[in-house]
């Protein structure tokens, strides 16, 4: 497949998963929501289950809002970092989605408990997790773009102060935070026992795929960001302090990753000169189209010599590639990173000697479960 055809196989997947309904009658929510609840429960259940003794004295009340808990933990801080409510405190449907989807799976695997394989489960649906959790990410960073904080609060000429979060920074944050935050509650307070404890977050002990739900939401978010202009994404031609360490780059690395914008070439409209953020490698990988060639405008200010005839002046400019294409792109590269997560962790390994003892975590093997609101995985060792 080409990189153009992972694109549109993107584009239509997410397209499907957030405006398709299950069942418009009996179950009328989209799928995104459903599958990530059948997502998690997997999760949820196999580490449950991994103690037999634990299993068979959890609760349910337990049972149920820790689930729920390393299901919306994403959702919930990123709402509460720009000042919003979230959906889950003012609608019963998420509780009658996702309590329905966790009962109807925890019946399902207690009378085949042969099916729960998470080594099989995260090999089959990297490229679902992927959309999920670019769906995730995405719609936590569009939540910058909400009246209440984008538009001047009544009586002020200045938006709501939850608008400063709209930077490269408040990006990232916000999308590692949607895609990590409820698996690493999840992990932290051993959600899936009878006794929630505190203990320090694995994700701070995690190897470099163990943290991949972080990092990987944050890339997620800068790609989305960069591919759609974002204003947090444009920098100045000229740069000050202010975009240290961007100051220490040679120009030639900053012309590669960066363009100019469509206006910042039309002197006539008065803008400032401004540069966006690009991935070009990406770009070019995968088939799209980020750059354009255009011919610069004359400054109406300049003296014009009429004998002096010139050919039109060409620049090289950045265009917005459009939401559609640049979601679809952050799932691509969520799954790429998933993907390879799945097989450096789980095909990758050395299998165990037949007779040979168990390594201890200090020499190095540990039971990991990767963080996520979309995704986690078991390895074992």
């Amino acid at each position: 497949m080409s990189g153009l055809g992972l694109i549109t196989w993107a584009a239509s997947g997410l397209q499907l998963l957030s405006s398709k309904l299950v069942h418009p009658v009996y179950f009328p929510y989209p799928w995104a929501p459903v599958l990530h609840a059948a997502r998690i429960s997997l999760v949820f259940q196999s580490l449950g289950r991994k103690n037999d003794a634990n299993w068979k004295q959890l609760l349910w009340g337990p049972y149920i809002f820790g689930y729920l808990a390393a299901c919306w933990g994403g959702g919930v801080i990123t709402h509460l970092l720009l000042g919003l409510p979230p959906p889950h405190f003012y609608s019963f449907h998420p509780f009658i989605n996702y309590i329905t989807v966790h009962l109807v799976l925890t019946a399902v695997i207690n009378r085949y408990p042969q099916i729960l394989v998470p080594k099989i489960f995260d090999t089959v649906l990297f490229p679902l997790d992927g959309l999920l959790r670019a769906h995730a990410v995405v719609s936590a960073i569009s939540l910058l773009a909400s009246p209440s904080i984008s538009t001047p609060l009544s009586g002020l000429s200045q938006p709501s102060p939850f608008k400063a979060m709209d930077t490269p920074f408040g990006h990232m944050l916000l999308g590692a935070l949607a895609s990590a935050f409820g698996g690493i509650a999840l992990n932290t307070l051993s959600l899936w026992s009878n006794d929630w404890k505190f203990t320090t977050p694995p994700i701070l002990k995690a190897s470099i795929w163990g943290s991949a739900d972080v990092w990987g939401g944050a890339l997620a978010a800068v790609v989305y960001s960069s591919s759609v202009h974002a204003n947090a994404f444009a920098v100045p031609t000229v740069l000050s302090a202010a975009y240290f360490p961007l100051t220490l780059l040679p120009s030639w690395v900053l012309n590669i990753f960066f363009k100019p914008g469509f206006s910042s070439i039309n002197f006539a409209e008065g803008t400032k000169p401004y540069m966006h953020f690009t991935f070009p490698i990406i770009y070019t990988l995968l088939g799209l189209k980020n750059t354009d060639i255009v011919a610069v405008p004359e400054d109406p200010t300049a003296e014009v010599n009429l004998e002096e005839i010139r050919a039109p002046l060409m620049q090289v400019v950045g265009i917005d590639i459009g939401t559609i294409q640049a979601k679809a792109l952050a799932a691509v590269v969520l799954a790429t990173i998933f993907g390879l997560r799945v097989l450096v962790t789980h095909w990758l390994v050395e299998p165990p000697r037949v007779g040979s003892k168990p390594k201890s975590q200090d020499s190095g093997s540990s039971t990991s479960v990767g963080k996520g609101d979309t995704q986690s995985r078991v390895s074992k060792r």
